[in-house]
């Protein structure tokens, strides 16, 4: 029961740096560690194919694998939740590393709204074109 399969399909386009397309196709097991009133964590390992698309129309496309994770934890009675979540991956007939992860804070306002601040990095090193993105988000989130 606390073994699973997924399945994954991920694309990103940038319209400005010179790697301008990354799509991810990726299929593996996966456990979730623990699903509680507390939180959840789990973690999957995916085979599958990256591409990378660059901005003069080449691309790059490889085999590699992927170890994806999803953490929340709940704090002051679900009032607070802290979040992470993202991959990391290598390819298997290259040097080509990515890591794509947001770890974040979200503040319970009523039962329908919350504010969330968050922090997500976005690397990509070994193609032709090293992507190395980092932000810094805030927002209000709805539910309905």
């Amino acid at each position: 029961e606390r073994l699973f399969w997924q399945g994954r399909a991920s694309y990103k386009r940038d319209w400005v740096e010179d790697l301008s397309e990354q799509a991810l196709l990726g299929t593996g097991p996966g456990y979730q560690f623990w699903d509680n009133e507390l939180g959840s964590f789990s973690l999957a390992l995916l085979g599958g194919a990256f591409t990378y698309g660059y901005s003069d129309g080449s691309e790059d496309s490889h085999l590699g694998a992927s170890l994806r994770w999803d953490y929340q934890r709940f704090l002051e009675g679900r009032k607070i939740a802290l979040f992470s979540r993202g991959d990391t991956g290598h390819s298997l007939d290259g040097n080509i590393f990515s890591l794509d992860a947001e770890v974040g804070l979200r503040y319970q306002l009523t039962s329908w709204s919350s504010l969330n601040v968050s922090y997500g990095h976005n690397l990509v090193s070994g193609t032709r074109d090293t992507l190395n993105e980092r932000n810094f988000t805030t927002g209000l989130g709805l539910k309905w």
